[in-house]
């Protein structure tokens, strides 16, 4: 349920603390007939849309890595859950996906138990089932991803993070410099005393945690992308204490990410 803004005359840019985390996975629902391409509870390729455009902002399919949430990878056949530590069920991982974890740290797992159909929930479980050691489609899925260029990322992309973009708005820099933003998922590196940029070091470390809130190849299913969007423009930035820095698609610095995340390299750039 949107909640009504009510942000101080100067807010922050890129706020990610009122932001939900995207924890979807599913377990064994009535199947559907299998179908090429598809496991015998559900679509393996269906599932895989499903998770990108609900999951794949906080969390990884096909590695155990935390990105924001934990990784994916073996869910139903760990022992445990990786959050809360039950042990590995269906009926807990129905529950789970039920009521969601409103205690969840670094941030709260909204309930999806009416967000998703049965179907979908079978489509998202077959998915999941198939991001083992070695699965095709977990590599098929890693190598259609395209690769993240740092040089874009430092000309292009973290100037913004510093650029006050609107008159009774702060720059993103001032709510996420790390220590104001309290570890959260986008806590940029400080910049040094005297300094009106990062460092190269500072920038590959801000590279590395700003990677994390995106999903390449898909700035629609990307965190950052989306939550400073106007939800007139398919972007959720009512849950995001920043308020609406991108009115629309259209907007320079929005593109500037988007196409970033899309994989576009800088000129001159030596990354694959």
């Amino acid at each position: 349920m949107k909640k009504k803004n009510s942000f101080p005359k100067s807010v922050c840019g890129l706020s990610i603390l009122g932001l939900v985390a995207t924890f979807s996975f599913s377990l064994s629902l009535p199947a559907k007939g299998a179908e090429e391409g598809s496991g015998a509870k559900g679509s393996i390729s269906a599932g895989q849309n499903i998770f990108e455009a609900n999951c794949a902002m906080c969390h990884y399919a096909d590695k155990s890595d935390t990105k924001i949430g934990p990784g994916l990878k073996d869910l139903t056949k760990n022992k445990e859950l990786p959050s809360s530590h039950r042990p590995s069920t269906e009926a807990n991982i129905r529950e789970a996906i039920q009521k969601g974890r409103p205690d969840g740290q670094p941030m709260p797992m909204p309930p999806f138990g009416e967000r998703l159909s049965a179907e979908e929930m079978q489509d998202l479980m077959a998915y999941l089932g198939e991001q083992s050691a070695g699965a095709p489609a977990a590599q098929a899925a890693s190598a259609s991803r395209p690769s993240l260029d740092y040089e874009f990322f430092k000309t292009r992309v973290e100037p913004i993070f510093l650029k006050k973009r609107w008159p009774d708005h702060a720059r993103c820099y001032v709510c996420h410099e790390v220590s104001h933003h309290g570890g959260g998922p986008l806590s940029l590196t400080a910049l040094s005393p005297g300094s009106s940029f990062w460092t190269e070091e500072q920038s590959r470390h801000n590279f590395e945690t700003v990677s994390k809130v995106v999903v390449p190849g898909a700035p629609q299913a990307s965190m950052m992308l989306l939550m400073t969007l106007a939800p007139e423009a398919g972007g959720r930035a009512d849950t995001h204490q920043g308020g609406r820095q991108f009115a629309s698609k259209d907007d320079p610095d929005w593109m500037t990410m988007a196409a970033w995340v899309r994989g576009e390299k800088a000129v001159g750039s030596s990354a694959p």
